[in-house]
């Protein structure tokens, strides 16, 4: 059972989470009515949803994957229909879940000038020790996916870690001298209570490289690749 979370507040979130419920049906062979889309009209309904997951009609059932689909900086998730954010304060109201891994989107969420304390971080401590997988830089469409198809294999959609400007204003309120880049698409994982952050696993990624990524990495020790925080 896999889950995505997502909005609808846009065209373009509709069809990227409709596309990705395609790819997750085909990913863990299930049913595409077993990739659960929720829309987020507001943060009250991350809350909400987030805490209801994991049972469906009454049953209890398993959390393999949740993808969380918004607008984001490293202390909020935002774009929400209704005003207001989600802010990494609000990630105390939610239940600790049990689920595979945990996939964030937002843009910056895993900054990690902000370390521990950012959205990913925050999430990290409510998911039973799952990875949390998430930006470091501001996440842009591949090339596939601005063109809207994968051109003859060539041009697969996908999701990229950028060092623009956003990434840099960010990057220089916590460190006003840093010139570092961004490090691309990381690991948050809640290790005993700390907050440990994986090296680098690339800067432009299909939805697919993300799961197997996370999925062999489970196979590992986190300790032997990330940096405590």
């Amino acid at each position: 059972m896999a889950h995505l979370n997502t909005r609808s507040t846009w065209k373009k979130f509709k069809s990227e989470a409709e596309k990705n419920q395609s790819m997750l049906s085909e990913y863990y062979h299930v049913p595409e009515s077993e990739v659960h889309l929720v829309e987020l009209d507001s943060a009250a309904d991350l809350t909400k949803n987030w805490n209801n997951m994991g049972t469906v009609a009454g049953k209890t059932v398993s959390i393999d994957t949740v993808i969380i689909d918004t607008d984001g900086d490293p202390n909020a998730l935002s774009g929400f229909k209704k005003p207001g954010s989600f802010t990494a304060m609000d990630t105390m109201s939610l239940k600790e879940k049990n689920v595979g891994n945990l996939i964030l989107f937002g843009c910056n969420v895993g900054h990690t000038d902000y370390g521990g304390l950012n959205l990913a971080g925050q999430f990290a401590r409510r998911v039973s020790g799952a990875q949390v997988l998430a930006s470091d830089g501001t996440v842009g469409p591949t090339f596939g996916e601005l063109l809207g198809w994968n051109v003859f294999g060539l041009f697969p959609m996908g999701f990229k870690s950028m060092n623009d400007t956003i990434f840099k204003e960010l990057r220089n309120i916590m460190n006003p001298d840093s010139t570092r880049d961004n490090n691309g698409w990381l690991i948050y994982q809640n290790i005993n209570g700390q907050i440990e952050i994986s090296s680098s696993l690339g800067k432009s990624l299909t939805l697919r490289e993300m799961l197997d990524i996370l999925w062999v990495e489970q196979a590992y020790s986190p300790a032997d690749n990330c940096d405590q925080n």
